[in-house]
Parts: C-alpha cells; sequence; structure tokens
C-alpha cells in the first residue's frame, strides 16, 4: 500500500512541476538480531534531481552526506562533504 501512495505521490509532485527535486529516505535505527551485523543502519533512500546531476551519490553514501549532496548538485552550492561513517551507541 505504502509502495502505490508514494508512487502517485511522485507522480503528482512531477506533473506539477517538473523541476521538483525529490528526497524521500528513512532512518530506521538501530535493529537487533541474533548473528547479524550486516543490517543494523540500512536506510531506504531514494532521490531525483532534474538536472541528472547525481556526482557523489553512492550505494554506501550515509544520510549525513545525504542533503549536501542534494544541495551541491541541484541548487549549485558548495557545501564539504565530511566522513562517511556511522556510530553505534553503546
Amino acid at each position: 500500500y505504502a509502495n502505490r501512495v508514494m508512487e502517485k505521490m511522485v507522480t503528482d509532485i512531477q506533473k506539477q512541476d517538473s523541476s521538483a527535486v525529490i528526497v524521500i529516505t528513512s532512518d530506521h535505527g538501530f535493529r537487533s538480531y541474533p548473528g547479524r551485523q550486516d543490517n543494523i543502519f540500512n536506510n531506504q533512500c531514494a532521490v531525483y534531481l532534474p538536472g541528472s546531476n547525481y556526482t557523489g551519490f553512492s550505494d554506501s553514501l550515509s544520510l549525513v552526506n545525504l542533503m549536501r549532496l542534494v544541495l551541491n548538485n541541484a541548487c549549485g552550492q558548495k557545501i564539504p562533504l565530511i566522513s562517511d561513517s556511522m556510530h553505534l551507541a553503546k
């Protein structure tokens, strides 16, 4: 259900304004699964930039640089990136 709602919302936004920047992201936070540490920091992230300039985006991008890259690539800013890192609080 949520996928259909999001797809309709994105389609409606693009029909209203073809130059809209669209960012859909989540922050799942900590998930503890016995014997598994590979999915603790997994997030959903989808970005649409009308100029198709995705310089710097990668599958390993963490959320600390997401908006920096969006603003740099879509708005011509020059915000420096910081270390792509994640910290597990104890």
